[in-house]
């Protein structure tokens, strides 16, 4: 750990937090106070960790984009194929 950083009181330096949702199942979510670091400085151990801005030029931000994209319209055709065939089928059976 860098000298001035502290472990986070929150998740123990963890970066996450489970939560028990019932039974055996429990629910692992990024800490809040350290945005899943595990570790702040003294300033930030008081008020928490700032989320950081996005930057909207960044290539990989723009690549994520596109690539979401096309799922998108790679998920309409098959739903769209899938549409078509059920309708054929229902037509069938009448």
């Amino acid at each position: 750990m860098k000298q001035g950083m502290v472990s986070c009181s929150r998740c123990n330096g963890v970066g996450n937090i489970e939560y028990k949702a019932g039974g055996n199942l429990s629910v692992s979510r990024e800490c809040t106070k350290c945005k899943g670091t595990g570790t702040l400085d003294w300033i930030e151990n008081i008020v928490g960790k700032k989320t950081p801005d996005l930057v909207w030029d960044s290539p990989t931000l723009t690549h994520d984009i596109l690539d979401a994209q096309k799922y998108i319209e790679m998920y309409k055709q098959e739903y769209q194929m899938s549409f078509n065939y059920n309708n054929v089928i229902k037509r069938e059976q009448v």
